[in-house]
């Protein structure tokens, strides 16, 4: 047969089958959604393409619409038959014959099924008149039957067998008639096939090479994609599937089980922490999923701790919420065996603060921890202070227990209870005497040695801590003393220095010189009192003089002031008649 008659059966056995199935390409030995199939021979010239819709009914071959609903079809039991007419030319050479030409060719065709398979197929072809070479013109009719193997495509099978006779007449002048039979077996090597199992290229017997290429319903290529990340792709590459917001809901959660199931078993092999601990909080694993996974975190935080002598590092383990129970018990009874032995070696108040607040920390340890670090603290703060002003500074230290650091605003748990405090008192007594007895000490030494202004200094320096000292009040008599018997001697002293003197110390040891020369100062002041200021001479007047003296001084005071007094009057009128 011709090529082209051939070809035309191929168009009928897809065109037939498409009423058979709504899905056309799986009859075709085409699997998956395919939406285009295009066969071409080695030169890579198209011998058969075909089409088909989203619902997989054949709609087009080599570029003819196939109208399966249209009146040119019928249908009796299994077999389906379609009547076609065609004006144009078809040449073709026969098996048997030699080349003929037709026109105006009636074609009846026929397809036969079995349990939605193709089983045969026949074609009769009724034409003429048809020109041979000698110009009779006769008609002819062939039929050609298909048989095909059940399994329809494999590697170096035989795919069918083709058998047709014709009825001739007519040439090279007949007339006479040929009943001529004629078959081929077509067996075909597929070397080539796509990932979806359709063949890309095979090999006839006689070594013709045929390509298919094949294009597939993009949303079905998308959920094969899928479909095979989730078989075979990896956790991370399935993961991206359960987390797309595009996909399917039954494809999402598919992806998140798988997802899930792989993610523990790569975690299981690497015994990750951090993606132990992610793939806990994720939301995908099952409850089951995620107790292995706690399990498996547990197993490794344990070996890898379970010598460790941080105890930072144990609390942290401890206090985590993905530790068990039973591990916790272990890592805080590590903790409180390791803590007393590393306090004692550092023998640390910040580190006894740490273990005796810790919740770690059993009772008989937080509370001798807690002892430890009271008594090092006041040994540190209070017994190693000299100075008695600094003390109350301490007596608010507090343990900030969540920050774990001292302060001193009371911020925390405080550290000098009611018996720390009664000591603090009674140090800083002590610490305030032995100053005073310092000063009081330094004071009558640097008078002794009549460096006096430095003795009056350190016995004031006293009375500001205690005020009603007498010895130091009694120093501060005795250095001011010495400083104005040093200005008496070098004659710089005035009435005024005794006076105050006196006002300072009214009933001292020295009162009765220092009054003694008072007087004698002013006796000699009153000599020459015409040049006194009024102010100087008001003030001797409240002087403690002898009552001789005094009434001197009282009376010229009076004069004098009564003089001065018309003299400004004087001058007051004198400058009105200016």
């Amino acid at each position: 047969m011709k090529k082209h008659t051939f070809f035309y059966i191929f168009i009928l056995i897809f065109a037939f089958q498409a009423t058979a199935s709504a899905q056309d390409y799986s009859l075709f030995g085409l699997k998956g959604k395919v939406r285009t199939a295009t066969m071409t021979d080695d030169e890579d010239n198209t011998r058969i393409e075909i089409q088909f819709d989203e619902n997989g009914k054949l709609t087009s071959y080599n570029g003819y619409l196939i109208n399966i609903s249209s009146d040119d079809w019928t249908r009796s039991g299994n077999s389906i038959t379609e009547k076609a007419y065609f004006s144009d030319y078809y040449s073709y050479k026969p098996i048997c014959s030699e080349s003929l030409e037709l026109q105006n060719v009636d074609v009846k065709s026929s397809l036969l099924f079995k349990k939605g398979k193709l089983y045969s197929e026949s074609i009769s072809l009724n034409g003429g008149p048809y020109q041979c070479p000698t110009g009779t013109g006769v008609c002819t009719s062939e039929t050609c039957t298909f048989e095909y193997n059940k399994n329809h495509v494999k590697k170096d099978i035989f795919v069918y067998k083709e058998e047709w006779s014709g009825y001739q007449g007519g040439i090279y002048g007949g007339p006479w008639k040929e009943q001529s039979t004629c078959s081929d077996n077509y067996t075909y090597t597929y070397t080539q096939f796509d990932k979806y199992g359709n063949w890309t290229e095979r090999k006839d017997q006689n070594g013709n090479i045929e390509k298919q290429k094949i294009t597939y319903d993009e949303e079905w290529l998308e959920e094969q994609h899928r479909a095979n990340i989730l078989q075979e792709g990896t956790a991370a590459e399935v993961y991206e599937i359960a987390l797309d917001s595009d996909s399917p809901d039954s494809i999402r959660q598919a992806a998140a089980a798988r997802w899930s199931e792989l993610r523990l078993e790569e975690l299981t092999a690497s015994k990750n922490i951090k993606g132990l601990e992610d793939y806990i909080k994720n939301s995908f694993p099952s409850a089951e999923q995620k107790d292995k996974a706690k399990a498996l975190w547990n197993e490794t935080k344990m070996e890898q701790y379970k010598n460790s002598e941080d105890l930072y590092v144990l609390e942290n383990l401890h206090n985590n919420p993905l530790t068990s129970e039973a591990n916790k018990k272990s890592i805080r009874t590590r903790w409180n065996n390791l803590s007393w032995q590393e306090a004692a070696k550092k023998k640390s108040a910040d580190f006894y603060a740490y273990i005796s607040t810790s919740p770690m920390a059993y009772e008989e340890v937080a509370k001798n921890g807690w002892i430890q670090m009271c008594e090092m603290k006041y040994r540190e703060l209070i017994d190693a202070q000299t100075d008695f002003t600094k003390v109350d500074q301490y007596r608010k230290l507090a343990y900030d227990v969540k920050n774990r650091t001292f302060n001193y605003s009371g911020t925390g748990k405080a550290v000098f209870d009611d018996a720390y405090q009664k000591r603090i008192s009674e140090k800083k007594e002590t610490l305030r005497q032995n100053k005073i007895n310092e000063l009081l000490k330094e004071s009558l030494q640097a008078i002794d040695e009549q460096r006096y202004a430095k003795g009056l200094n350190l016995a004031k320096a006293v009375l500001e801590i205690d005020k009603d000292n007498k010895t130091a009040q009694n120093l501060c008599c005795k250095a001011d003393h010495g400083i104005l018997s040093d200005k008496l001697k070098a004659n710089t002293a005035t009435p005024k220095d005794c006076n105050d003197f006196l006002q300072k110390y009214p009933n001292s040891e020295y009162s009765y010189n220092i009054t003694s020369v008072l007087n004698e100062m002013v006796e000699e002041k009153m000599k020459d009192y015409k040049v006194l200021s009024l102010g100087e001479l008001k003030s001797y007047t409240e002087m403690p003089l002898d009552e001789k003296l005094k009434k001197k001084v009282n009376k010229k005071y009076e004069k004098v002031a009564e003089k001065r007094e018309k003299e400004y009057e004087k001058m007051v009128k004198k400058s009105q008649k200016r």
